[in-house]
């Protein structure tokens, strides 16, 4: 019998040292890939796999960088934490985040038998980072505020250069939709908040 138990102890823990923990629902904020985000110390989470069998976290180490290939290689990185914790909330006390920014981070884990994940990576991409950055007007029609209808806004701009990708954000004292070339572009998920004469607007990073 101890001959037995001993055996499928030994079995067990041969299968804990191998089996490598896999991480996943890496979020920002609680947020997944959030855009046009204003938060000056950023809160970071993951979770284990739901296959994975009970797993213990013992140390955690996160990198902060805005080039995703040399993230892969822990190169080029702007912020590091590490930890022995078994803690999956940690609040990034790095430089000041720059506007307009993308950022990529990773995380990897060491469980409590001594198993290692691989890095996982995750980004996200800063928002004004404070009214400072504003440099729109407010527009509006001048009717009554009764008046049902929607107004109708239009300007015409041209561009020098190819455009790869762009960000319009648009604050509204109410609901909106923004159309450029006749394409209706769809608010994203996350909604950051900023303060216009002491009054809390929501301002939409659109794709």
């Amino acid at each position: 019998m101890r001959l037995l138990l001993g055996m499928l102890l030994l079995v067990c823990t041969a299968c804990m040292q191998s089996y490598q923990i896999q991480l996943t629902d890496l979020k920002v904020e609680h947020l997944d890939h959030p855009l046009g985000m204003d938060a000056s110390n950023p809160r970071f989470s993951w979770k284990f796999e739901k296959s994975a069998p009970l797993t213990i976290q013992d140390q955690y180490e996160i990198f902060l960088s805005t080039d995703s290939l040399k993230l892969l290689n822990k190169e080029g990185i702007i912020w590091s934490k590490h930890g022995k914790s078994t803690t999956n909330l940690i609040t990034y006390d790095g430089d000041s985040l720059k506007p307009f920014t993308k950022y990529y981070w990773g995380v990897s884990v060491v469980g409590a038998s001594g198993q290692k994940s691989p890095i996982n990576i995750s980004s996200f991409e800063t928002g004004m980072m404070g009214t400072k950055q504003w440099e729109g007007e407010w527009i509006t029609d001048i009717e009554d505020v009764d008046l049902k209808p929607a107004p109708y806004f239009r300007k015409e701009f041209g561009l020098e250069k190819n455009v790869v990708k762009a960000r319009a954000y648009i604050v509204a004292a109410g609901l909106m939709n923004f159309i450029s070339m006749e394409v209706k572009l769809e608010t994203i998920d996350w909604i950051q908040f900023i303060r216009v004469l002491t009054k809390e607007i929501p301002m939409s990073p659109m794709m």
